[in-house]
């Protein structure tokens, strides 16, 4: 309860309650996707990269080689325990290039797609 005094030293006479809570209210951020690697050009006779992005929340983060909705994506990325790290090692043909699509989910499904 909370009782008012004005700068005069009046009161009210009547307590007013005051309800808050602190639980965290509904996500509906989806997390940001940043650093992505590889990018640029690579030397033409790699066969592997380390596809790498960084997420600013917890979230499961996917991958393709087109251009598609999230929950159609075909490969996980592997996360960090903290999940804001995630990294997947792929095989790749030399000297040929290669464009991935990469799309994070939190844990409240908001969904962010980087192409």
């Amino acid at each position: 309860y909370i009782r008012c005094q004005t700068p005069q030293g009046g009161t009210n006479m009547m307590s007013s309650l005051v309800n808050f809570d602190t639980k965290m209210g509904v996500d509906m951020e989806a997390p940001m996707i940043s650093s992505p690697l590889p990018s640029g050009v690579l030397p033409e006779t790699t066969t592997s990269v380390d596809l790498r992005v960084t997420t600013n929340e917890k979230a499961e983060c996917k991958y393709d080689t087109t251009n598609k909705m999230y929950s159609l994506m075909a490969f996980d990325l592997d996360f960090s325990g903290d999940k804001l790290q995630h990294t997947k090692s792929v095989n790749v043909q030399k000297d040929t290039a290669y464009t991935f699509y990469v799309g994070c989910s939190d844990e409240k499904g908001n969904i962010t797609l980087i192409r």
